[in-house]
């Protein structure tokens, strides 16, 4: 398991203004079992992160599943591909609302903001479909700063690491396990 920081950091962000947030760890094997069977209720927002090329496959058929199923919510990609092909991504997906190009902490906290009040506006880092309009970011910007954040959201990871031991949580088996080999994705995003 490679555990992506920038959807961590978005989720606690998300969660420092009062939102729940949920993380989805979605693998082909999940994705078999149904996706649907992991989401208790329909959220306002998913956000999906697109890291390669590799990832674009599942992450198509997802996002149209998701679609499909939740149609009330909105959803937003983000991520390495996303934001180095970011005009593809518009074109290929039609079923996404946003894109995020670049850093999207404070980007993904507007836009629920805006997804709430039904207003949409021009956002850094954002390029927001509104019916046949897209409003396009005038800026990409990054966080300079990572003590500018909350910390990452390690327990939203919790139910996708390996656990064996009932006495620690999933986090700390995974941890603490020296047997275990350990992958974790160091970047905070893109």
């Amino acid at each position: 398991l490679s555990v992506p920081l920038g959807i961590s950091y978005i989720s606690s962000s998300l969660k420092k203004i009062g939102h729940t947030t949920e993380i989805l760890y979605c693998t082909p094997f999940t994705y078999k079992k149904g996706i649907t069977n992991y989401i208790e209720q329909e959220p306002q927002v998913f956000t999906v992160t697109i890291t390669s090329l590799v990832d674009l496959p599942l992450a198509i058929d997802l996002i149209k599943t998701l679609r499909l199923f939740y149609k009330k919510s909105k959803i937003v990609v983000g991520g390495a591909y996303v934001t180095i092909s970011p005009e593809q991504i518009l074109h290929e997906i039609k079923e996404i609302d946003a894109i995020c190009v670049g850093a999207g902490e404070k980007a993904i906290v507007e836009y629920v903001k805006q997804v709430e009040k039904g207003e949409y506006t021009k956002t850094d880092n954002l390029w927001i479909k509104t019916g046949k309009e897209v409003i396009k970011c005038d800026k990409s910007l990054s966080i300079e700063n990572l003590d500018d954040l909350p910390y990452p959201d390690r327990d939203g990871w919790e139910r996708w690491l390996y656990h064996s031991d009932k006495n620690k949580t999933n986090w700390e088996k995974w941890l603490s396990d020296s047997d275990n080999i350990k992958v974790v994705l160091m970047s905070r995003g893109c």
